[in-house]
């Protein structure tokens, strides 16, 4: 049987509909479960809230606030969250397990380019005669990195 063409161009508009609406769907599952990394790791993750969030180069980038240990919001603080890492600003770069080889590689990569903006910073300070860099300055830069690498500026 053969529909008449008709019905068919009527019909492609809402086929083309569930083909988007099940992508977007993908897009927000994806981001749901960036999200839910991010709020384990928080002291109160059901105070977390989200705001600025936008998909950049397979990373979900924004800003979270949360509430510290003595129940007060911390204000927001921008984060870059990817399918093999996540990080908030000024906090260290926290990695998923992973198994798959190619995922390994790729987090190896991420590891590689993290040591060398760490290393910039020691650099930098021992060519200024400055004290080496402390832990946050570090946290600082490893986030520069990932935040230039996968959110832009």
């Amino acid at each position: 049987m053969r529909l008449p063409s008709s019905l068919i161009s009527w019909l492609i508009p809402f086929m083309l509909i569930g083909c988007a609406d099940d992508e977007e769907q993908s897009k927000h599952d994806w981001m749901d479960k960036q999200r839910a990394k991010m709020v384990r790791a928080l002291k109160d993750p059901d105070s977390a809230k989200f705001r600025d969030e936008v998909l950049h180069r397979d990373a979900l980038c924004g800003q979270v606030n949360a509430k510290n240990s003595m129940g007060g919001y911390t204000g927001y603080r921008r984060f870059v969250a990817g399918s093999l890492f996540f990080v908030i600003q000024g906090e260290p770069v926290q990695f998923d397990q992973v198994e798959d080889p190619t995922e390994v590689e790729r987090q190896s990569e991420i590891i590689n380019s993290l040591q060398l903006a760490k290393k910039a910073v020691y650099v930098a300070a021992l060519d200024s005669g400055e004290d080496l860099p402390s832990t946050e300055e570090l946290h600082i830069a490893e986030f520069a990195a990932l935040w230039g690498e996968y959110c832009g500026s």
